[in-house]
């Protein structure tokens, strides 16, 4: 039977609202990398990784710093240090790189990255052969070879890898860029990242206690508890301003949106915009 927590003081220890007071200081690199951090405890923890160290430091150190603790390392910190990875993810025309293309193919579905290296490595092995060693029959669609990246990624993409001719004009070039630019975002859904930003309430995010909401739904879902929404309420707002009827109507349902991959995406690029401003100034 699951056990159902009756007052905050039931709370664990660590739990303490003196630990999330400098939500209000976080800008949108800020944001999205606590929600990132969050998203990825939740998704592993689904999938029965060990994240204790992870859940751990955020629960000793909410607002994480992820620059300043070599536990999260290149793991989380995926857009906003200086190192050379990070400066490429930010940089919206760049040629591809080593890692861009592991990565890429990483995000192909597993029985097909496997056959298509097989397929390679067989194509493409020049050491010489004795003469008497049959031949490897080499089994595969090749219709599959020729599918552009976006159709085979198992995953939502923000990036897409382009080929590009140097033999044709600038103007040439830059024509079909535009064709197939409209074509990509289609493809890809993400029509939506060419339209106007709409700049998020961050105080409302503080007002509402998105992130202490998210750790004691992490706690409740490691935990086996039932966390009703009276006790959240009671935790998050100790002052009374806002309810358990806040905590099931708004606070739960943007917490998870918050950590939805979409919202995520838009949040970093509203983080590269607030970015490339201030190295303008």
């Amino acid at each position: 039977m699951t056990k159902s927590i009756k007052n905050a003081s039931d709370l664990p220890g660590w739990f303490s609202l003196e630990k999330y007071k400098r939500m209000g200081t976080l800008d949108a690199a800020g944001w999205y990398n606590q929600l990132f951090i969050r998203r990825r405890c939740f998704m592993d923890a689904e999938q029965g990784h060990d994240m204790s160290a992870v859940v751990a430091h955020i629960r000793d150190v909410p607002i994480v710093d992820v620059s300043e603790n070599s536990l999260f390392g290149q793991y989380f910190y995926l857009m906003f240090n200086e190192c050379p990875l990070i400066e490429q993810s930010t940089c919206g025309v760049h040629s591809l790189t080593v890692h861009e293309l592991y990565m890429a193919e990483a995000n192909i579905e597993a029985s097909q990255r496997a056959q298509t290296r097989a397929f390679f490595e067989r194509m493409l092995d020049m050491s010489p052969r004795n003469s008497e060693e049959p031949s490897a029959e080499i089994n595969f669609d090749l219709a599959f070879l020729l599918k552009p990246m976006p159709h085979v990624l198992k995953n939502p993409i923000d990036h897409v890898f382009l080929s590009v001719n140097l033999l044709l004009s600038d103007k040439v070039l830059i024509e079909q860029f535009k064709t197939h630019l409209f074509q990509l975002r289609e493809e890809c859904n993400a029509n939506f990242f060419s339209q106007k930003w709409r700049q998020p309430k961050f105080t409302e995010w503080v007002r509402l206690g998105i992130l202490p909401c998210l750790d004691l739904m992490m706690w409740e879902y490691e935990a086996k508890v039932n966390l009703p929404d009276r006790v959240m309420a009671d935790a998050i707002y100790p002052q009374g301003k806002l309810d358990e009827e806040t905590v099931r109507k708004t606070t739960k349902p943007k917490a998870l949106d918050l950590i939805a991959e979409t919202t995520l995406a838009l949040l970093a690029r509203m983080a590269i915009h607030e970015k490339e401003t201030t190295q303008c100034e």
